[in-house]
């Protein structure tokens, strides 16, 4: 399994959860979102919550580090696909919503830094950005 998105050819139906051709909506979804990236970054949090002084320092680097290597990780793990650009920019987004509903109050939005994590907003925004997120179908190029 290619772990970018694979284009629907043009002039293919969609499908929900099956494809003969290009990923389903499911695969899509899971694919998009970077795991490896997001689980890297809680991580680095657990150990930036520890520093006595520079803890904010710590959880800006870390998030900044994690955005910045979202697209360069999936764009090296996806050597051959056709669908980059589209891939890697949803992948950045989603690790920016991941990384606020899971980073908790403990990461970059929590209190020892930008203050603007809020548990139900966390929750609403990763359920409807994942829904949406999995409607974006790339397709072939002309």
């Amino acid at each position: 399994m290619n772990r970018l998105v694979e284009p629907r050819p043009r002039g293919t139906k969609t499908r929900i959860l099956s494809s003969e051709t290009g990923d389903s909506y499911l695969e899509r979804v899971a694919k998009y979102v970077p795991a490896e990236i997001v689980a890297a970054y809680l991580a680095i949090i657990g150990f930036a919550v520890s520093v006595p002084s520079g803890k904010l320092i710590a959880m800006i680097l870390a998030f900044a580090v994690c955005l910045i290597a979202t697209p360069l990780y999936l764009w090296r793990m996806g050597k051959g696909s056709k669908v980059k650009a589209v891939h890697l920019i949803i992948s950045s987004i989603a690790f920016v919503v991941w990384a606020f509903a899971v980073g908790g109050a403990g990461g970059i939005f929590g209190a020892d830094a930008l203050n603007i994590y809020e548990p139900s907003w966390a929750s609403i925004v990763l359920v409807i950005f994942t829904l949406a997120s999995g409607l974006i179908e790339p397709r072939e190029a002309a």
